[in-house]
């Protein structure tokens, strides 16, 4: 059984990478999706010894939904530039209560393939909150990203990906500045067009 799994392993790879499109002068699009569910359930808390009431205790449920488009030009082999935009949303529940907002990132990235299959990719960007018509915090964004293209076809590529992300926010208000940084662990998955 490990002999067969190698050897499709093999093949699948050896398939790969003759079917790439990653060299200078070439475009990729590509669309990727990710979904994020967690709960934040206390069981009990005890302040000087005493139970809290259970109608106090936390039972946070969170929802993300990420969708992204990017595109890019590889300006050397394997080497690509190119621009992303991205949409998230989330959604807080708590008893009977939820809040939702959503955003859209624009970001310059930079991928770098290995081995034509895998790859490497950095981007930094600018946040804007679809909720809000006033001035909010300033929202920056950065990410890395690992990632493999498993190609369809020549042109077509199954990509599934782990990226790690930082969401900087730096608000003012009233002389008060507060700055927050969350980091979040995204895997997710999409389909890249080599043209």
């Amino acid at each position: 059984m490990k002999k067969l799994f190698t050897t499709i392993l093999v093949i699948s790879f050896t398939l790969t990478i003759q079917s790439q499109n990653v060299y200078q002068g070439n475009f990729f699009i590509g669309s990727n999706s990710s979904f994020n569910m967690s709960t934040t359930q206390q069981f009990s808390v005890k302040i000087d010894g005493e139970a809290v009431d259970s109608d106090l205790l936390d039972d946070t449920k969170y929802t993300n939904t990420n969708l992204g488009l990017s595109g890019g030009y590889f300006i050397a082999d394997y080497l690509a530039v190119g621009i992303s935009v991205d949409y998230a949303s989330a959604k807080v529940s708590s008893g009977s209560t939820s809040t939702s907002s959503s955003n859209i990132t624009y970001s310059a990235l930079l991928r770098y393939y290995i081995g034509g299959v895998a790859f490497v990719e950095g981007s930094y960007g600018s946040v804007s909150n679809l909720d809000s018509s006033i001035d909010g915090p300033k929202v920056s964004s950065m990410h890395g990203k690992v990632g493999a293209s498993i190609f369809l076809t020549d042109e077509v590529a199954f990509t599934p990906s782990v990226t790690y992300q930082l969401v900087s926010t730096n608000a003012d208000y009233l002389n008060v500045e507060n700055i927050s940084v969350i980091s979040n662990l995204m895997i997710g998955a999409g389909i890249t067009v080599y043209l």
